[in-house]
């Protein structure tokens, strides 16, 4: 009899799933939107929006050119929606942020993202305003000057590199060196390192090993694929961490090992003699294990001023993966840029060495880098990066434009296609011109977004732009290259 009705149940529970998935691929065709046609009714385009290897901006304007600026997608049994017009993303990321206020996520991470390790990337809701809130002092403009001398500092260092690799006379990848820059930034002022230990420092592999594990994981895409049984493969995924001792587990482990270690030495009553705190000192001065986020509002109502132990842990880890592959590929980048557009670098060393007539370099000479102000944002247009976490997931259904969006509905936005607009950037849209940033217009303005827009902007911006400013400079202003 038992074997009866497991046979049955099973049955069921397959024919419940494809119908489902039949469901799924039949979705935007039932709302009159186009989409992506699919040679796997299981995955549907999940391949493409997990590919480590291949940066999604690309494919989806690849699809933006054969379906339209507005259409849809499926990765596993999860709709999503493509957009490119700026007004929707204007209204998508600022005007409707109470309806968009969570970022696109795996089934897999919604779980996670409440557990007691949530960080400012992954969280949402009051707990994400309660971290926002106790994070935004650390991006203070007094803050950022103090942080200026440190990250000079590092930059040193990597020159020290660079001089090394010049004298060879044989061509070398630049971009090892800004992910050492970017990595040995992230150690001083997120867990408060002293020394550099630039090519030699363990973390950087760890961190580009993160990034190629998560979102990759076969736990991850069945989530995709059946995201109700998102509850049976996070254990999964856990133990699976656990046992092969991956990137993710060891990172993690470390930056737990360093949050423990910081506690015990405040409570033998060792303290830092910097005058610098570095985030694990910050949030220690809030830490409190008994906190208690109440419902998502809009208003400005008060958050509590507290962060418990493993939200620290979460803190340090989301700051070590957004402040390292993000600068260092915008650097990279534009380093190129400048090797094919030698009028434009001549342009910026005679701004750079106008401006730059101390020893050490001060925050108001940064700001009046307009040249190499343009150039990073001529390269973000050019070259979005990172552009998965501006995607967002629709929390209350709504619309977009006069487009229905179901709750759970994640947002693409086509960056590729947004940043070339002709009738946004000019005829000239496709071409290396920064100087169109001096003259911004309203739609340039709403269609630079690759920082994000509105309340969850890129807390790191400014933090960003110190670092290119100062690693360019360096280069630059140095008379052998």
């Amino acid at each position: 009899m038992w074997l009866a009705v497991l046979i049955v149940g099973f049955i069921t529970g397959i024919t419940v799933y494809l119908y489902h998935v039949l469901q799924a691929t039949t979705y935007w065709k039932r709302r009159g939107i186009p989409s992506v046609p699919s040679s796997n009714i299981f995955t549907n385009q999940l391949d493409e929006t997990t590919s480590y290897d291949h940066p999604i901006c690309f494919q989806l304007h690849k699809w933006t050119k054969e379906f339209g600026p507005i259409y849809g997608i499926h990765s596993g049994m999860m709709p999503e929606i493509v957009i490119s017009d700026p007004e929707l993303v204007h209204e998508l990321l600022t005007k409707k942020f109470e309806d968009f206020y969570g970022r696109r996520s795996s089934p897999l991470l919604k779980v996670i993202q409440n557990s007691k390790r949530a960080h400012l990337l992954n969280a949402r809701g009051a707990r994400w305003k309660r971290l926002r809130a106790l994070t935004s002092p650390i991006f203070t403009m007094g803050n950022l000057k103090r942080l200026i001398p440190t990250v000079e500092k590092c930059s040193n260092y990597t020159m020290v590199f660079f001089d090394k690799a010049y004298e060879t006379g044989k061509a070398f990848n630049i971009k090892p060196f800004f992910h050492e820059f970017t990595m040995d930034v992230m150690c001083h002022i997120a867990l408060g390192h002293k020394e550099t230990n630039q090519f030699n420092n363990p973390r950087t592999k760890l961190v580009d090993d993160v990034f190629k594990y998560l979102g990759g994981t076969p736990f991850e895409k069945s989530a995709f694929m059946a995201p109700a049984l998102s509850f049976i493969f996070l254990p999964m995924f856990i133990i699976h961490s656990v046992l092969t001792s991956n990137a993710f587990s060891i990172l993690i482990g470390q930056l737990r090992k360093a949050v423990a270690e910081r506690i015990q030495e405040r409570a033998s009553g060792k303290t830092t003699t910097s005058d610098l705190p570095d985030f694990i000192d910050f949030f220690l001065d809030l830490l409190d294990d008994e906190v208690t986020d109440g419902a998502f509002t809009k208003t400005n109502a008060k958050v509590a001023k507290k962060v418990t132990e493993e939200e620290i842990v979460g803190q340090c880890f989301a700051f070590m993966l957004a402040g390292y592959d993000t600068t260092a590929d915008t650097l990279t980048t534009s380093s190129w840029f400048l090797a094919k557009y030698p009028d434009f670098q001549d342009r910026l060393y005679e701004e750079i060495e106008e401006v730059c007539d101390t020893p050490e370099v001060t925050y108001e000479q940064l700001e009046q880098l307009k040249y190499v102000d343009v150039l990073m944002k001529e390269i973000l247009r050019l070259h979005p990066i990172a552009t998965s976490a501006i995607a967002r997931e629709c929390m209350e259904s709504t619309t977009l434009g006069n487009i229905p969006i179901e709750k759970g509905t994640n947002v693409w936005i086509d960056f590729v296609t947004l940043n070339k607009n002709t009738e946004i950037w000019g005829d000239d849209a496709s071409e290396f011109r920064p100087e169109r940033f001096f003259d911004v217009t309203t739609e340039m303005q709403n269609a630079m977004v690759n920082f994000g827009a509105g309340p969850r902007i890129c807390i790191g911006m400014k933090l960003a732009y110190i670092e290119e400013k100062i690693a360019l400079g360096k280069i630059l202003i140095n008379p052998q290259y």
